[in-house]
């Protein structure tokens, strides 16, 4: 039961990302769905990559992580 519960929550969370993130672009007429959904999978494999690479280090010494990190801040909320 708690587990339906977020995953509810998380996917909630991602479709109205992309629905905001959809109705912000300026392009839309232009511009495929689906390139949204890989944007986002390839910002978080870059980050997971970024992170597991550099264990030894702190986000603020690795460059541009803190960034990266903050980019979705919707994740946060």
């Amino acid at each position: 039961s708690n587990l339906w519960n977020h995953l509810e929550w998380y996917v909630g969370k991602l479709l109205s990302f992309c629905v905001i993130d959809y109705i912000l672009r300026p392009d839309k007429e232009n511009f495929n769905k689906e390139e949204l959904f890989m944007n986002l999978e390839a910002d978080c494999d870059l980050l997971t990559n970024l992170l597991d690479n550099n264990k030894d280090k702190t986000i603020k010494e690795i460059y541009y992580s803190h960034n990266l990190v903050c980019k979705h801040s919707w994740q946060f909320f």
